[in-house]
């Protein structure tokens, strides 16, 4: 019984004595009770342009009920369709609702004309579910359900399993590209490694840069054998660039990785290391859209899902993979990943030039 004591006293020491593992103790808890379940809400909300080529009292009455339902967070009248298919390609709505000309004259008349619904159907469950609550909406007044036209737009077919398989193959990158940088310097350091190449007259500078060039292209070519397998399985198909797609991951796991180098510059084990790694990975993973569409979070919660580099990344595949589009769009996201990643990357020079 002494000796067992002895032991639980000395890992109680241990913990003690390791302000990283306190901190992720303390913190743990307060981002997965506080931060997390905003991020898993279900609410519908709907953001939506609407063209409005009838400019009639009853096009006006379904805006008004369009917007004073509690299921749309954005409703904005736009000029013509295609200001409005710019907003839904640029992700800033995920509906577009047409009002056509003569829709009071033909309501009238007893033959209402078709009210043009697209809606955004990478993913295809909140798709449906949007068609579902505009439609309700507006037959809630003079407009029959028979008379809406729904069509989902990026996503024909309605297959919703590309929307999941895009986001586990961003989710392999993250785990592999990040669990590997981690490990493999951790496991350096603990064995004097480092130590030993510095002693060489390599700079820090020029060991972290060389590291996550080579675990980015690690992480790539994993990208392009989940391609090949989901091409193969699936029957995915890339809609935009391949080039393009491989230029934009590259970066945009910049700063994956930097956290990863990061967290082993500051570890003094690979057990802090693994404890940080699990923590980290936990949070940007479901702060990443992967369980809840941005649209359906909490406003605080949006901002930080946001700054989230994962949610970048699976954005960006979506958009080339899925919407056809150039990795472009997403120049935003990847210059913040420059600067985030740069950051980091300093800080994490900073601290394996002490070893030396």
């Amino acid at each position: 019984m002494k000796r067992f004591c002895a032991i639980f006293h000395k890992e109680f020491l241990q913990l003690l004595r390791s302000p990283i593992l306190m901190a992720v103790l303390a913190i743990c808890p307060a981002i997965i009770v506080c931060v997390i379940p905003f991020a898993l809400g279900n609410d519908p909300k709907i953001k939506a342009d609407i063209v409005d080529l009838d400019n009639s009292t009853t096009s006006r009455l379904l805006t008004e009920r369009l917007q004073s339902s509690y299921m749309f967070s954005k409703v904005v009248k736009v000029p013509n369709y295609e200001f409005a298919l710019q907003d839904l390609e640029r992700t800033k709505i995920n509906a577009v609702i047409v009002f056509p000309e003569g829709l009071e004259g033909s309501i009238a008349d007893q033959n209402p004309k078709q009210i043009f619904v697209g809606v955004d159907a990478t993913n295809t469950i909140k798709a449906q579910a949007d068609a579902f609550h505009i439609s309700g909406v507006l037959a809630s007044g003079n407009i029959q359900k028979d008379s809406v036209s729904v069509q989902q737009m990026f996503n024909q077919e309605g297959n919703g399993r590309m929307y999941n398989l895009i986001a586990l193959i961003s989710l392999m990158l993250t785990i592999v590209g990040m669990s590997l940088m981690t490990l493999n310097i951790v496991a350096e350091k603990e064995h004097h490694i480092v130590e030993h190449v510095l002693l060489t007259g390599v700079s820090p500078a020029s060991l972290i840069a060389a590291k996550l060039l080579f675990f980015d292209l690690i992480a790539i070519m994993e990208l392009i054998i989940g391609l090949l397998l989901g091409h193969l399985i699936f029957g995915l198909e890339i809609a935009g660039s391949v080039i393009e797609l491989i230029f934009g991951c590259a970066i945009l796991l910049y700063p994956l990785l930097s956290m990863a180098l990061f967290i082993s510059a500051i570890s003094k084990t690979q057990m802090q290391a693994i404890y940080m790694m699990i923590f980290l990975l936990v949070v940007i993973v479901l702060l990443s859209t992967m369980f809840s569409p941005l649209e359906n979070m909490a406003d605080n919660t949006t901002i930080v899902c946001k700054i989230n580099p994962l949610f970048w990344l699976i954005e960006a595949m979506r958009n080339v993979i899925l919407k056809g589009f150039s990795i472009w769009i997403m120049r935003t996201e990847m210059a913040a990943s420059i600067i985030f990643g740069t950051i980091l990357s300093f800080f994490s020079k900073l601290a394996i030039k002490k070893i030396s």
